[in-house]
């Protein structure tokens, strides 16, 4: 087995690397050293955009929550109203939306609204959007239905 990896690693990453292009010892140091250590006066420029980041995630999340309320209530199969329509349609959407990656949904909305701030907050509200709903409705499905017959006994209605 040691043999084999040896072999591997030599046919591999050895025979087939352009040794030459990549240069001597030394500048493959200087190369790695430009990795290394912090340049601390490109900081202060940072702040804006990470606070920036920040407030789009936290707008993009609060704004999938909000849009999601639809779909977590046609997606919870024991309050949906049509279960024959609403329900496939609310799981669709959530399975939609978790399936594609925030950088194509990203993609998506900067080809639709130009690029800046408003597309990452669509795009990471339309992928919380899929979450938020799933998690939500399972929760809403396994609630005991005890209380909720108690409540229609009673003579209150669906909603």
């Amino acid at each position: 087995m040691l043999a084999l990896i040896v072999w591997s690693i030599k046919a591999t990453v050895i025979d087939d690397t352009d040794w030459d292009r990549i240069g001597s010892l030394a500048a493959i140091g200087k190369s790695i050293s430009h990795f290394i250590g912090i340049d601390f006066p490109l900081i202060p420029n940072l702040l804006g955009p990470t606070i920036e980041t920040f407030m789009i995630a936290c707008i993009g999340t609060l704004l999938g929550f909000i849009i999601c309320l639809p779909a977590i209530w046609f997606g919870a199969l024991n309050v949906t109203p049509f279960k024959s329509v609403t329900y496939p349609i609310a799981r669709a959407a959530m399975t939609i939306s978790r399936s594609i990656h925030e950088i194509v949904w990203a993609l998506i909305f900067v080809s639709a609204v130009g690029l800046g701030a408003f597309a990452g907050i669509l795009a990471i509200a339309v992928r919380s959007l899929g979450f938020i709903a799933k998690m939500s409705a399972e929760a809403v499905e396994n609630i005991d239905p005890k209380p909720v017959e108690a409540i229609r006994a009673v003579g209150g209605n669906n909603l």
